[in-house]
């Protein structure tokens, strides 16, 4: 409702740090259904290059959800194919509300299984994520 007001420069998604414009997260979550959850408008996948220039990514948003955080510490893949995969594990964990534990492997074709970990943040964050290695 906020969303369409005439006046609305953006709407604010605290939980995940997020401002969209109105006209995006109008049309992003009217199409919305149990089969497409609107990921991109509840967590915020912040990637960030390393000195060492590998990738870094981590997520705001997904402890609203009842997740962890995740984090890719230094990945040397492909930037679009690392933001793309953690995207779709976020989905998968989120979708069937699945929780992995520390040494799990998410097996989510296609690709090889994913080990994830439960370790303390590396961005100064005060908690502990799901770190997984891409």
């Amino acid at each position: 409702a906020a969303a369409s007001m005439n006046k609305a420069a953006g709407v604010y998604w605290g939980s995940g740090t997020l401002v969209h414009s109105p006209e995006q997260f109008i049309e992003d979550a009217a199409q919305m259904t149990r089969e497409e959850l609107p990921l991109n408008l509840w967590v915020d996948f912040r990637p960030q290059r390393n000195a060492d220039g590998t990738l870094g990514i981590f997520t705001t948003g997904l402890a609203a959800l009842g997740h962890m955080e995740m984090e890719v510490a230094a990945s040397h893949g492909d930037p679009e194919a690392v933001m793309a995969r953690l995207v779709e594990v976020a989905y998968h964990l989120v979708d069937r509300d699945l929780h992995s534990a520390d040494g799990d492997l998410i097996d989510l074709p296609p690709g090889k299984p994913l080990l994830v970990a439960h370790k303390p943040s590396i961005w100064g964050r005060d908690l502990t994520v799901l770190q997984i290695q891409l």
